[in-house]
């Protein structure tokens, strides 16, 4: 679709990044709700399929996770991962385990929301807007799982849950491979730092047999001014 407005030079061949990531961002917005609809009018629960939609796709905007190459495995994954959720809503129990994982979800997202896309990095400030956007937002549905808990609406609470549980699983990924690409940083910087460190060593040693050099031409030299001094004595 982009392709062809740029060929067709409705959109600047410069902007077609941008077209893009708009499109991509459009697809990844629609694409859940109509899922949604289809798999909770399937199983006769579109009003919980629907709200289990609603914190997923407000926070997961801002907060990041991972996403598919290729869209046919994108539609698939997100088939699946829907389904189950919409299907275990009523197999769940509103227990204290459920909460502990509500809670450990919005505490996971705040700590490491926003994780870049591979099609659009992030700047400096939107990082910044995007955590405060993360942080509130999940802060906001985790009031809402509250109250429905406390005035004992007990699916609708669930669907919640689910949505949060759910966007903060989608990280995991990402955060697994974000900490193995932090180590082997780290490892890079530790071989770096070795080498740095023998290169100064072989420096210092270098040094060290120049001066050793310069010192016996010196003593040869003092020693050759000596011989000749008593010769001339």
């Amino acid at each position: 679709m982009v392709r062809w407005l740029v060929e067709s030079e409705t959109v600047h061949r410069e902007d077609k990044e941008l077209y893009e990531y708009a499109v991509y961002s459009l697809f990844l917005t629609v694409t859940p709700i109509v899922l949604i609809l289809i798999i909770g009018s399937l199983l006769g629960k579109t009003i919980q399929g629907l709200i289990i939609i609603f914190p997923f796709m407000f926070i997961r905007k801002f907060s990041g996770g991972i996403h598919a190459k290729k869209l046919r495995t994108c539609l698939l994954s997100s088939c699946v991962v829907l389904f189950l959720v919409v299907w275990l809503v009523d197999k769940l129990n509103n227990n204290i385990f459920l909460s502990i994982s509500v809670f450990s979800a919005a505490f996971s997202l705040i700590c490491f929301s926003p994780i870049d896309s591979e099609n659009r990095r992030l700047s400096v400030d939107e990082r910044k807007e995007y955590k405060i956007t993360t942080i509130s937002m999940t802060t906001i549905f985790v009031a809402i799982y509250g109250v429905l808990l406390y005035a004992e609406f007990r699916i609708y609470a669930i669907c919640i849950a689910e949505g949060i549980i759910l966007t903060a699983m989608l990280q995991i990924p990402c955060i697994v491979v974000n900490y193995g690409e932090c180590v082997e940083k780290k490892k890079d910087q530790k071989k770096m730092l070795i080498l740095s460190f023998r290169v100064k060593v072989i420096e210092f040693v270098g040094d060290l047999d120049i001066l050793k050099i310069i010192i016996e031409t010196h003593r040869m030299r003092e020693e050759e001014w000596g011989i000749r001094a008593i010769k001339n004595f």
